[in-house]
């Protein structure tokens, strides 16, 4: 069982605020006007000593969150992707010029799953456009060679050039949202000679449907 993360605040049946918690950090929308909500933050934040509340801009586990007047959300994870530096992950020199099919050390594989965790972290929050390429990198750990390293520090480089990709959250009134979702599978295409699959959960109002 996990640990309770996300609380939404109720009056009746009415919704009127959300929270959500990670380690020590919250972040929490509701009814700006509506005075239940008002007094509903009030206590919680008379109930710890904060560092600071932010609000319409914030940074949270790497991912920058813009809200507009229109409610709409912008995220996106620029300066943690501009910060996965090569140096971080005591590359070899000279990589690109050593053989693809020699097998990788314990220290050279480390590497490479340190470049795949930070990816994922990534692409499971703002860059799913290159999911499917960074599951296939993270498969590799099973049987890594010099050429598992080349791909996945690829795959930096490639984050980095669109560092300012963003994602954006439209608003969706509750009564017209409805969730959906798209799903791929591909035959043998691992290393391994394993399938590949993968889905994308999406919400969005009854309109996109008819």
């Amino acid at each position: 069982q996990l640990d309770q993360c996300f609380f939404l605040k109720y009056e009746g049946d009415e919704l009127i605020g959300v929270c959500g918690v990670y380690v020590d950090d919250f972040i929490s929308a509701g009814k700006v006007n509506d005075p239940r909500w008002k007094a509903a933050k009030g206590k919680l934040v008379g109930f710890y000593i904060w560092g600071k509340w932010q609000t319409h801009s914030a940074t949270l586990c790497g991912v920058r969150y813009l809200q507009k007047n229109d409610y709409s959300v912008v995220m996106d994870q620029q300066e943690f992707t501009r910060n996965l530096y090569k140096a971080e992950y005591n590359l070899p020199r000279n990589l690109h010029k050593l053989n693809g099919k020699t097998k990788l050390g314990a220290a050279g594989l480390k590497t490479l799953r340190g470049i795949n965790g930070s990816l994922q972290w990534l692409v499971s929050n703002t860059r799913i456009g290159l999911a499917a390429k960074v599951s296939l990198s993270t498969s590799e750990t099973s049987n890594p060679t010099v050429g598992s390293l080349h791909r996945a520090n690829k795959l930096i480089r490639q984050a980095q050039r669109d560092d300012t990709l963003p994602i954006h959250s439209h608003a969706i009134p509750l009564g017209k949202l409805i969730l959906g979702i798209f799903s791929v599978a591909a035959w043998g295409v691992r290393p391994d000679g394993s399938s590949q699959g993968g889905y994308l959960v999406y919400a969005t109002p009854h309109s996109l449907h008819q």
